[in-house]
């Protein structure tokens, strides 16, 4: 392989490009709904003029945010002479520092994300957002492999879970499963339609629903294990879930926080590879906990909690 192209990712990506103009066109339907339902008062006819200018700011912020998107998710070109984002060319020379992991502003307002920072000598910053590209590993991968200058073909590598192993003793970090807000508010509302009143046998759609909401917030419900070789995340839904990873393929945690979410854990392969894991019942005592067993593996732990 003499070169490698960025892939942009249909669901993180595309899928973020459409839900940006979906709410923009629901947004100026429901203003045109408005207008139309109260032509009828007259302290609406006389605002009938701002509809247009409504719509048109409506889309051209969705244009603005999209755009911005667009450009934090540049083609990116890297070969064995060159990088290149978009139009931007640089010399593999001139890169003077590279950070393969961190938090960095994607262009929309505060917010974070993953990815790799490239520093060049004319103090020229590049990104590499892991989100935005199906194939940030392999790039990151190629990257690390020119820059070394190593000889011989690149090949590029995938290091996959290891499942099925059960002899180990596994210590686990978790919390009270039953006793936890957001378990207590997902029994709240899969109990619901056991109080609907109604003419009609409703045990199935129930059940159904039920099950689709369990399985829906259970990603929420991880929890981990650690023994001397393995790093495991379970499940208290999804009692059949055994993720395990080598200690040795494992590069970095990272220990993440949302508002919107729980906090979370991030493993960063040696591949570059990530996987992301929310876990609602760990409270800041057994994430400190966490912490300070894998320092002792040599795993770099990077807590942004």
């Amino acid at each position: 392989m003499d070169q490698v192209k960025s892939t942009r990712s249909i669901w993180s990506f595309y899928g973020v490009i459409a839900l940006i103009f979906i709410t923009a066109w629901g947004i100026a339907a429901f203003m045109i709904t408005v207008f139309i339902n109260e032509f009828d008062r007259a302290e609406f006819r006389n605002k009938i003029g701002f509809l247009p200018i409504l719509i048109i700011s409506m889309m051209g912020l969705a244009v603005y945010f999209a755009k911005t998107y667009f450009k934090h998710a540049p083609t990116v070109i890297i070969d064995k002479n060159r990088v290149q984002f978009n139009n931007r060319v640089y010399s593999i020379d001139d890169i003077a520092y590279i950070k393969f992991s961190g938090k960095y502003q994607c262009g929309l307002g505060y917010i974070l994300m993953e990815g790799a920072e490239i520093t060049f000598q004319n103090g020229a910053r590049e990104y590499i957002f892991d989100s935005m590209f199906t194939n940030f590993f392999l790039l990151k991968q190629y990257l690390r492999h020119v820059i070394k200058s190593d000889e011989g073909r690149f090949e590029a590598s995938k290091i996959e879970a290891a499942r099925g192993i059960y002899e180990e003793h596994y210590y686990s970090y978790k919390g009270y499963f039953l006793l936890n807000f957001r378990t207590m508010m997902l029994l709240f509302i899969i109990s619901l339609p056991l109080f609907i009143k109604s003419e009609r046998d409703i045990t199935v759609p129930a059940l159904v629903i039920t099950v689709l909401l369990s399985l829906l917030f259970s990603r929420q419900f991880n929890y981990f294990g650690l023994s001397d070789k393995y790093f495991r995340i379970k499940n208290h839904i999804r009692f059949w879930k055994n993720d395990l990873y080598r200690i040795e393929d494992i590069e970095e945690v990272v220990f993440e926080s949302d508002q919107r979410a729980p906090h979370g854990l991030r493993l960063i392969l040696k591949d570059f590879t990530t996987k992301f894991f929310l876990a609602a019942t760990l409270n800041d005592s057994k994430w400190k906990e966490l912490e300070e067993e894998l320092t002792k593996y040599n795993i770099k732990v990077r807590n942004l909690i």
